[in-house]
């Protein structure tokens, strides 16, 4: 959506809750949803199809979360202010105040970024200097991923850094003209890149080498209504009779979220279901067809009991070093000669009761390998016949059922990640987190770990990451806790069995994971060195 669109919808819609009282914040059909007095304003942020609008309509599912939840205890009895939008970027705000027992003002802001690929929602607090400060959000982003902006609770909310190119609505004629030529460049990449948030349907009125008086004659002579391209799937404020229009943005939105929005979703989760049916069917047709090679060996289990009977006839004729023998068939017509394998390293005995097993085995296996066989194969045509169910939904309500009743784990089936210590010092609990292989690493020190926690790591020696847990932001863990964790970091690395191994330790805002590195792999900083002996922590 283009931020042209945002801009408009904020001055139609910035009084509309404006004094209301604040009631619920929950979440409905890929939207969150904020409830005030006979408005409800809803909000996505599916990636590069966010949109927000105002509706009448109560939903008839609600859902809560942690994140909702803790909006709206915050947001409890407070009332709404104004809706702004940052200047030249994608970054709506809704302001809440109330007072406190002590009528003292207390002032929250919840912020909507709609930038593609960052959508986000957070929640801040206004401190008493004047800052926000973050209290929640829907995706929190941490010093590994992002060293110049954090959002965490706690951290301070700043805005997305300011775009340095100008916005093109904010040229008058005789400046446009100045700034881009007397003629337009020869494709549109080359014009587009001058400007930040350029709409996108100015393309259609794009044309190289054309004019700059011309192009912004016809990008100047904007229509009040809005009109939605249905072959683009893009808004657009050029009048075009074919297209269909909207007298106000919010019902545009809305549009927009009901039949681009949801559509998008609905496709994207029956690719999803699709590809992990197909995926399960590929698996059973390869276990079939292994099962069925297989099968067809053991179709001449017979013949080892032949083999076995024959030798048992001729075990005098049989001698260690022996690889083979020739001896009468007299399970044939005519009596034969055949000749069997045998393993030179074996006696006669020992070489017949091979072929003996290998009859009981191949004819016991059979008819078990038989039986999966048929299992799998009435699998694959319940799968197949899921994949053509799913391919006939149509709407998005039928594919939830198979979302949630194939493809989800039970918790049963859940295995907790990282392992864990707990000890109490000085009245204080620490917790001290171990990833047991790269991906759990990576997960424990990029996504796990928070900003203030410590990481410990054996310098030279490979090894896990441990996190020392934070509970009381302190500049500095105590020592005894400091060593504690400097020795479980030496014992589980290559170098536990030595002793004074050197590790690592610092804060995980130091720690950072250069791009495209694989799992497990990070880089860290103000790092200090502790020499310990490895200590196994379940003797501690």
């Amino acid at each position: 959506m283009d931020f042209i669109f945002f801009k408009i919808w904020i001055r139609e819609n910035s009084g509309k809750i404006r004094d209301k009282k604040f009631k619920k914040f929950y979440c409905n059909d890929k939207k969150y949803i904020l409830e005030f007095q006979q408005h409800f304003f809803n909000i996505s942020i599916i990636s590069g199809n966010s949109i927000c609008f105002f509706s009448n309509e109560r939903p008839n599912e609600k859902e809560e979360t942690p994140f909702t939840k803790i909006i709206s205890q915050h947001l409890n009895k407070t009332f709404a202010g104004k809706i702004s939008i940052e200047k030249n970027d994608k970054v709506i705000s809704i302001f809440f105040q109330k007072k406190d027992i002590y009528g003292i003002n207390i002032r929250y802001r919840l912020i909507f970024e709609l930038i593609n690929r960052y959508e986000n929602i957070i929640f801040a607090r206004e401190s008493e200097v004047g800052k926000w400060i973050i209290l929640d959000a829907h995706r929190k982003v941490n010093f590994s991923e992002n060293r110049f902006r954090q959002i965490l609770a706690g951290t301070e909310y700043k805005t997305p850094p300011n775009l340095k190119k100008p916005y093109i609505l904010d040229f008058e004629k005789e400046e446009f003209i100045n700034f881009i030529g007397e003629n337009l460049p020869e494709n549109w990449k080359d014009f587009s890149k001058n400007f930040s948030n350029i709409p996108k349907f100015f393309h259609d009125e794009f044309s190289p080498k054309i004019s700059s008086e011309k192009f912004w004659d016809s990008i100047s002579n904007l229509d009040n209504k809005i009109y939605f391209n249905p072959e683009k799937k893009y808004f657009t404020l050029i009048k075009k009779n074919e297209f269909k229009n909207f007298e106000t943005t919010n019902k545009a939105f809305k549009y927009y979220f009901e039949k681009q929005t949801l559509n998008n979703i609905f496709l994207q989760l029956k690719n999803n279901i699709l590809q992990k049916m197909k995926k399960q069917a590929q698996k059973i047709e390869k276990v079939i067809k292994n099962q069925t090679k297989e099968f067809e060996q053991l179709q001449n289990y017979e013949k080892w009991k032949k083999f076995g009977e024959l030798l048992k006839v001729n075990l005098k004729k049989i001698r260690r070093g022996q690889k083979k023998i020739l001896v009468k068939d007299y399970f044939s017509e005519n009596n034969s000669e055949i000749a069997i394998s045998l393993n030179d390293e074996w006696n006669a005995e020992k070489n017949m009761e091979y072929y003996f097993k290998k009859y009981k085995k191949a004819k016991s296996g059979k008819a078990k390998l038989e039986k999966h066989l048929l299992f799998n194969k009435a699998c694959l045509q319940r799968v197949l016949g899921n994949i053509s169910e799913v391919e006939n939904c149509k709407h998005l309500d039928e594919l939830k059922k198979w979302q949630v009743k194939k493809f989800t784990k039970k918790k049963s089936d859940k295995k907790r990640l990282f392992r864990r210590i707990s000890y109490e010092f000085n009245g204080i609990k620490w917790e001290i987190f171990i990833g047991r292989n790269r991906k759990e690493n990576d997960i424990l020190t990029t996504k796990f770990a928070k900003s203030e926690d410590w990481f410990f790591h054996s310098r030279i020696f490979h090894g896990a990451h441990i996190v020392l847990r934070n509970p009381k932001k302190m500049e500095n863990p105590p020592e005894k806790v400091k060593l504690m964790a400097a020795r479980i970091a030496a014992h589980f690395s290559k170098a536990k069995h030595s002793k004074y191994v050197p590790v690592d330790f610092t804060k995980i805002k130091y720690v950072s994971k250069p791009r495209k590195s694989p799992a497990g792999f990070v880089i860290y900083k103000n790092q200090k060195t502790l020499f310990v002996n490895p200590t196994n922590p379940q003797k501690l």
